[in-house]
């Protein structure tokens, strides 16, 4: 018996190749943007707890943290992670993107040992590997792909009247919150934000590489820059208000998971979710969450930052 060997043309073994470089190419630049983002976190949390306290969203924290030169490096540290974020995006899926996007909090937590000039412990360790795996375990199951151009304004609609209600719902009964409690909604409200932020970011990249000029004339830009400001009042707010450990858990898991679900939904990315994969891809998503949870907690988080009364 003979066996007939079909070769794939050699033009379609080079876009296979060409394919694997840009996604290699995508998770260098959001591990990068990860790395950057963490530092940031780690500055601006420093900084917004050593403020004089403020009302809650009131943008007289912002004049005053602007002044401090600690919070200042944590926001240009910020900018360089969402240019890298941004180039990310541009090569590769929102899917692919935002889970790597989690491990942020891994770069925040080495940042935190560096300042305080402590060790990691065994704990922490054990909580990076977690998070590591858990990513790792979720691109490789659901094996993200496909996507289009982004959907039209009235798609996005659902998406800005969902903020938008969570924010007067929170503008309502914030005044019957203190401590970790607001911190921790504060901080849902700004990981929704920057998710949204995410999502307009790769429509404006993917508006700018086909037309330069007319990216200025498109909505996604500035409507990126409004959600992206939201998002940072509520953020620096959630800082202000406790500890890293009450607030960047539900900032890292809500980023990346209405990242994603805006992948899927607005610019048609696909992931199996079928058979084994998909529980696969559930067990992933647990591991990342409780490998953040447990980050979040690390003593090297909570007490990078003088001790000083909370917010009433």
């Amino acid at each position: 018996m003979s066996w007939i060997c079909v070769r794939k043309p050699s033009w379609i073994r080079a876009l296979v190749v060409a394919w694997r470089l840009i996604s290699l190419l995508s998770v260098l630049l959001a591990i990068l943007a990860a790395a950057t983002f963490g530092a940031g976190a780690a500055l601006q949390h420093r900084a917004a707890a050593r403020a004089p306290k403020h009302p809650p969203l009131h943008l007289k924290l912002l004049v005053h943290l602007v002044m401090q030169p600690l919070w200042l490096i944590g926001i240009v540290s910020n900018i360089i992670g969402y240019g890298l974020e941004a180039a990310a995006l541009a090569e590769g899926n929102l899917v692919i993107v935002e889970p790597l996007l989690m491990t942020g909090l891994i770069f925040a937590l080495g940042f935190g040992a560096i300042l305080l000039r402590q060790p990691l412990a065994k704990r922490d360790w054990f909580s990076a590997f977690l998070t590591i795996c858990g990513v790792t375990a979720f691109l490789e199951a659901t094996r993200p792909s496909g996507g289009h151009a982004p959907a039209p304004f009235s798609d996005w609609i659902g998406l800005f009247a969902a903020i938008g209600g969570f924010m007067a719902v929170l503008a309502i009964y914030r005044k019957h919150m203190s401590g970790t409690p607001r911190a921790v909604v504060f901080a849902a409200t700004a990981g929704a934000c920057f998710g949204t932020t995410d999502a307009l970011t790769k429509a404006s990249v993917e508006v700018l590489a086909t037309d330069q000029i007319g990216v200025l004339t498109s909505w996604f830009p500035y409507a990126l820059i409004a959600v992206a400001l939201g998002g940072l009042l509520f953020q620096q707010n959630a800082y202000h208000t406790a500890h890293m450990v009450a607030s960047l858990p539900a900032t890292s898991i809500l980023q990346p998971s209405i990242g994603v679900v805006l992948g899927i939904t607005l610019f048609g990315e696909s992931i199996r979710n079928k058979g084994i994969e998909s529980w696969v891809a559930a067990l992933a998503v647990a591991a990342m969450v409780s490998g953040v949870i447990l980050l979040a907690r690390s003593p090297l988080l909570s007490t990078a930052n003088p001790a000083r009364g909370r917010l009433p």
